[in-house]
């Protein structure tokens, strides 16, 4: 029983201490791109740096994140613009409609409803960049947003990840400096491999499959 216990102690520290240095990595590239043009490929890059995790295996390289990053940046950017933009524009109308029209009702929880499923659909999106990076900003939206619809259960466990980290980190502000960051990317990134993994075994032959 003591070996056992080593060997879980050992596994979680060197897990826990990973999740530290790509969170580290990720605040440092997100900051190389003035913040607004960083974060979106050094996530991307995280969620590369991600594939074929083991908890035994070897921290990734600042070079070779560094390759990820520079990959990633013009299709990382291009990407979240949109998305932001679109966002933007609905949180936007939303207050307009609340605060200054006072419109109640069904059409501001419309327009809340779509900036939700655009938030979601972003970190799809993201890993699809990874997967298929030949695939057009409104292919990836497509995929995505089919990918939601397809598999609704598979967004529960993202979303209590999400308010839990966001809770931990409004008690503790520290901690976003030491995993905040990287560890809703990794629950994220896990969960919705095995998203695409489920659409790549029911849908072997779609059309953006290779």
């Amino acid at each position: 029983m003591k070996i056992e216990w080593r060997g879980f102690l050992m596994t979680f520290l060197f897990t826990l201490t990973n999740i530290v240095y790509l969170n580290i990595l990720w605040i440092i590239f997100s900051l190389i791109g003035f913040g607004v043009l960083g974060v979106a490929p050094a996530t991307v890059a995280v969620m590369k740096s991600l594939e074929g995790f083991r908890f035994d295996s070897d921290y990734v390289p600042i070079k070779t994140f560094f390759s990820y990053y520079k990959k990633a940046f013009k299709q990382a950017n291009q990407l979240q613009t949109v998305y932001f933009l679109a966002i933007a524009l609905l949180f936007l109308s939303y207050r307009v409609l609340v605060l200054m029209m006072g419109v109640t009702g069904i059409i501001p929880v419309f327009y809340l409803t779509i900036i939700v499923v655009l938030l979601f659909t972003n970190g799809l999106s993201l890993q699809s960049l990874l997967l298929y990076p030949d695939m057009t900003t409104m292919d990836r939206f497509k995929l995505s947003l089919f990918l939601l619809m397809r598999y609704p259960l598979l967004y529960v466990p993202i979303i209590f990840t999400l308010i839990g980290c966001y809770f931990i980190v409004t008690i503790k502000s520290a901690i976003l400096i030491f995993i905040g960051a990287v560890l809703p990317i990794v629950v994220i990134t896990f969960l919705q491999t095995r998203m695409f993994s489920k659409f790549k075994h029911d849908f072997p032959s779609f059309g953006v499959i290779e």
